[in-house]
């Protein structure tokens, strides 16, 4: 199922059908997601495992929170 979402997200910002949302652009997109600390990996391939996933996600959030406490 999330393989399919990604998949038609990324078509969607190719031109295709919009189904989620108003975001048509894939720089946009990868934005949001970064914004969000959703793994671009997402859309490059096939949905990783969950595991997977949720590791890379705590990475980013991580990462996130690192960089807003340095601004402090």
């Amino acid at each position: 199922m999330e393989e399919q979402y990604f998949k038609e997200l990324i078509e969607q910002c190719r031109g295709g059908k919009r189904r989620y949302g108003a975001i048509t652009d894939e720089k946009e997109l990868r934005a949001n997601l970064r914004m969000h600390c959703i793994p671009e990996m997402m859309l490059d391939g096939p949905v990783p495992a969950y595991e997977d996933f949720l590791e890379a996600r705590r990475k980013l959030m991580a990462q996130k929170i690192k960089s807003w406490f340095e601004t402090l």
